[in-house]
């Protein structure tokens, strides 16, 4: 049983999940029925109440969600709604020393990227020949923001957010209820090569701040995308396929 019911009671229907594993595991392997044993030990078959919730407290040690991350773009249910394991074959050790190679090409990329970038004047503007959005943010026309990088796919203005003087020019004062969209761009695949860069200045350190976001749909579809956050005052980075399983 699946419930994407936004109004759910979250603890109750995990129980209901986790009681329905219960009563499921002792019908199919152990040919009894379990659910008497739920309120008390059982009249006719050998199980008393301290087995059923011994049953249950195994099977709620999965990862299952109360309000399952499913959607029709999905099609199937996501990893997280049962106990997953990859499968282990021959060729796993040879896979192992494929992934360590692979770890130490990433670290030397990191280093060498490091010392690269070290002594950039702050306020370079990058050129790239595949630069998709460049946003200055210093005025606003029709309520859009020029693309700097191509004549088309302008920015959309929201909720109307001041423009203010900084320090390398202008820049957008955001509330958490205004912002911008860049329709047309950041549509990337999963083996898209891509980069964002922002400055920002914040008020105060909050456990969270969403600066961008890319997602195919709302959070009954994982989160499908990407995002660039503040969290605690720290830059974090998220690629998802499937929220929190696989990401």
């Amino acid at each position: 049983m699946q419930n994407e019911e936004g109004g759910i009671v979250e603890e109750e229907y995990r129980v209901n999940y986790v009681i329905d594993r219960v009563n499921t595991f002792g019908t199919a392997f152990l040919g009894l029925t379990t659910e008497c044993s739920r309120c008390h030990d059982h009249k006719f078959d050998p199980l008393t109440q301290r087995d059923f919730y011994s049953l249950f407290s195994f099977f709620r040690t999965s990862m299952n969600r109360a309000k399952p991350l499913f959607s029709p773009i999905r099609r199937r249910c996501p990893a997280h709604c049962s106990p997953t394991m990859p499968p282990m074959r021959g060729s796993s050790r040879c896979r192992c020393r494929s992934r360590r190679r692979k770890r130490n090409l990433v670290q030397s990329a990191k280093k060498a990227a490091r010392t690269s970038t070290i002594g950039w004047p702050i306020n370079q503007r990058v050129t790239d020949p595949g630069l998709a959005g460049h946003f200055a943010f210093d005025e606003v026309i029709s309520n859009k923001v020029a693309n700097l990088a191509t004549t088309n796919k302008w920015a959309n203005v929201h909720e109307d957010p001041n423009l203010l003087t900084a320090s390398l020019g202008r820049a957008a004062e955001l509330s958490g209820e205004n912002g911008f969209t860049f329709p047309g761009l950041g549509h990337f695949s999963r083996v898209d090569p891509f980069s964002l860069s922002i400055w920002v200045q914040t008020p105060e350190q909050a456990p969270r701040f969403v600066l961008l976001h890319h997602s195919k749909a709302p959070i009954d579809a994982g989160s499908r995308g990407y995002e660039l956050l503040l969290e605690n005052g720290r830059v974090a980075f998220g690629l998802h396929h499937m929220w929190p399983r696989n990401s």
